[in-house]
């Protein structure tokens, strides 16, 4: 159990590894606020759930898709649960936000 979910954060370390080595950052790619992560290469993030799993996010910031999987803890099964694609969703000024809003912000400085 236990090593199936060692196994799978290995091989995502290893491909994260091997995408950085490939493709060296440019002089422009140096001094952006992203350089330690080459283009082309993904964003992960894991975490334990309160049910035993072990949920893992990648984000590949060339697509802006994210992937969400569960990997259960005792048989390593890897489940995808979902998939978005957060262009859309980055270009909304705001999404169940308290007030003030943005827009509230703005005009009360005045600004167009």
């Amino acid at each position: 159990m236990r090593s199936a979910v060692l196994g799978f954060t290995l091989v995502l370390s290893l491909i994260f590894v091997v995408a950085w080595l490939d493709s060296p950052p440019t002089p422009a790619q140096a001094q952006a606020p992203y350089a330690a992560m080459p283009s082309g290469s993904l964003i992960s993030h894991s975490t334990n759930t309160a049910a035993g799993m072990q949920q893992v996010v990648l984000i590949d910031p060339q697509t802006r898709v994210m992937g969400v999987y569960h990997v259960d803890g005792l048989t390593g099964k890897i489940s995808l649960k979902s998939v978005r694609n957060l262009h859309w969703d980055l270009l909304l000024e705001a999404h169940n936000s308290t007030n003030p809003s943005p827009s509230e912000i703005k005009a009360s400085l005045g600004r167009p």
